[in-house]
């Protein structure tokens, strides 16, 4: 697609969808970072490109994006994407294959039907620059394993070693005191008769007892309590907050419509279904947009309409309103 494909791939950075009016949509969703458990692969976070070819309806967003870029004017623009597109449909019905620069390839498999591959190592997330794929082996920690063990069991036997030293050191002197008492007994009788003066003999000495004292009896006067006067503490009223409710920004669309009576017919078929279908206005190309829902905050958007596609509405995309 010489001429918009380069384009194309500027606007998938920043926006979640880019409608090729008569060919198709390219999508982008969100794909959080993970590790391949066996492969030991880490792959940073990024935008997954997928194609839907129901999304053909033009809602302005390539044409006024080439227009401005290229400085022409929004029918120039259109006139280019249509030239694009046609060539494009005559190449894939003959077998070629197209290449889109930074997405990846369109083909038509043998039911004559687009086929979408995205291109690999592809990352469009802007917040994920910088961070590429990497492979961490995994760490075999054997040998640090049996090297603690070793440790531990070296440790343990040098404290037993060290415990039996102390007792040894503990119980030899009774040992040999014991040997040279079952030698020497005479010496042991003298021993004995000479330190027997050293311990006094057992004298009983009484304690006179106090005479019996009476405490003069305390008297002491309980005044009452005085009851102090409890005072009124008016409370000042607090001021009123008005609180601020914030506009959502994130729309999900169900479809665009030129007669606002299909987009009307629309609601009323959504609303039957439990949908809180809406028409939320018109876009520059004076298309009535019918919404599913909004949201102020994207992730919440994004989940839902996640949900939403893989149901059954599977064209569904997200607005962004500014």
């Amino acid at each position: 697609m010489i001429g918009i494909k380069k384009e194309i791939a500027e606007l998938l950075r920043t926006n979640d969808c880019v409608i090729v009016p008569g060919l198709g949509g390219f999508v982008a969703n969100y794909l959080p970072a993970f590790i391949h458990p066996e492969h030991h692969t880490f792959n940073p976070p990024s935008r997954q490109i997928a194609f839907n070819a129901r999304l053909n309806t033009n809602d302005g967003l390539l044409a006024n994006y080439i227009g401005q870029k290229h400085h022409i004017s929004y029918t120039s623009a259109m006139q280019l994407i249509d030239r694009e597109v046609i060539s494009t449909l005559s190449r894939l019905s003959i077998g070629d294959k197209i290449t889109i620069e930074s997405i990846g390839l369109l083909c038509a498999d043998k039911e004559n039907q687009l086929q979408f591959i995205p291109q690999d190592n592809l990352n469009l997330l802007d917040d994920a620059f910088g961070l590429p794929n990497f492979i961490s082996p995994p760490i075999d920690r054997s040998p640090l394993r049996n090297h603690k063990n070793s440790s531990v069991r070296g440790l343990t036997t040098n404290k037993q070693l060290r415990v039996a030293l102390m007792r040894a050191a503990i119980f030899l002197p009774f040992a040999a005191l014991s040997v040279w008492a079952l030698i020497n007994p005479d010496k042991v009788t003298a021993l004995a008769r000479g330190t027997a003066s050293l311990w006094p003999s057992a004298v009983e000495h009484t304690i006179p007892r106090p005479a019996n004292t009476t405490l003069p009896a305390s008297t002491y006067e309980i005044k009452p309590a005085v009851n102090e006067e409890t005072k009124s503490i008016e409370t000042p009223a607090l001021p009123e907050v008005n609180a601020t409710v914030k506009n959502d920004v994130y729309f999900i669309i169900a479809g665009a419509f030129g007669v606002k009576n299909n987009a009307d017919n629309l609601v009323s078929s959504l609303k039957n279904q439990g949908y809180d279908a809406k028409i939320i206005g018109i876009n520059p190309q004076g298309l009535h947009m019918v919404s599913l829902a909004g949201y102020s905050n994207k992730k919440h958007a994004l989940e839902q309409l996640n949900i939403l596609r893989s149901g059954e509405i599977k064209s569904a995309w997200l607005l962004t309103q500014k």
